[in-house]
């Protein structure tokens, strides 16, 4: 038996006729693909075409609504997202500024290499 590829998220509606809350959400990444964009000739070619996503027509709670630019919430399985001062009535904007799939292990690991990579 295979295990499922993705994950579905669904947002129920609020109430009975209500549509739930629509956002625009941006993820960032990392800016560059390598660690060090000194050692290319280039510095330009290694940028992270992926470095911003910008999704449309997310759905979030209704009780978002109420969300002032810099509140910060974790949105589940995706991330820790906090509210973009372009938000203007009518259409949110949440960065996400956390990834949850970052493991500390993974952190460490990095770290311990920038720092044997000093020496």
């Amino acid at each position: 038996r295979k295990p499922p590829r993705g994950v579905l998220n669904w947002v129920a509606e609020p109430k009975p006729g209500q549509q739930p809350l629509q956002f625009e959400a941006r993820i960032y990444d990392t800016l560059f693909k390598s660690e060090d964009p000194n050692v290319h000739e280039d510095w330009l070619s290694d940028i992270n075409p992926e470095s911003l996503v910008v999704l449309q027509g997310c759905y979030a709670n209704p009780a978002l609504a109420s969300a002032k630019p810099g509140d910060c919430f974790q949105f589940e399985r995706l991330g820790y997202f906090c509210m973009d001062p372009d938000t203007k009535p009518g259409h949110l904007v949440f960065n996400r500024t956390v990834t949850l799939k970052e493991s500390v292990s993974k952190q460490v690991a990095a770290a311990k290499q920038g720092i044997a990579g000093k020496k």
